[in-house]
């Protein structure tokens, strides 16, 4: 699950808002020798009429930026989510070591302008101490512009 803040800029044009969807991993066994992979959204639409440069972080949820962890009473499960299909850049902040954020730019337009981007999500196989469940995390997802 992700969770969706908006922050505002202080000019009057233009507003921009972030929306996510989050990474369902469905079923999956991570005593498997294969990963689990799984793909999200996450957009952002600007209203004004100007061109908005933006960056869209995320949270690290549970755990951290190198392993965040979903979560099922008081058991765990390490996955993370990625920028890129390779999964080799942690979406995070962009500040923190190891992590990028999106960045982007666009032409905002009285009725909205719109880029969607894909995050790559994967539960990590070999769990040996993994239990049947069903495991969740929220990451906050914020825009700067």
């Amino acid at each position: 699950m992700l969770a969706v803040c908006t922050c505002v800029n202080a000019d009057a044009d233009p507003t921009c808002s972030v929306t996510a969807s989050g990474v369902a991993f469905g079923n999956c066994n991570p005593l498997a020798s294969q990963n689990s992979d799984s793909t999200g959204s996450v957009g952002v639409t600007c209203i004004g009429s100007t061109s908005v440069s933006y960056t869209i972080a995320a949270s690290a949820g549970a755990g951290s930026y190198s392993t965040r962890q979903q979560v099922s009473g008081s058991h765990t499960l390490n996955y993370n989510i990625f920028t890129d299909s390779s999964r080799k850049m942690v979406w995070g902040d962009g500040i923190s070591s190891g992590t990028n954020a999106i960045s982007g730019s666009m032409i905002a337009t009285s009725t909205g302008a719109t880029e969607s981007y894909t995050v790559y999500g994967r539960i990590f196989s070999g769990q040996q101490t993994a239990w049947v469940g069903s495991y969740s995390d929220i990451l906050t997802v914020t825009i700067a512009y």
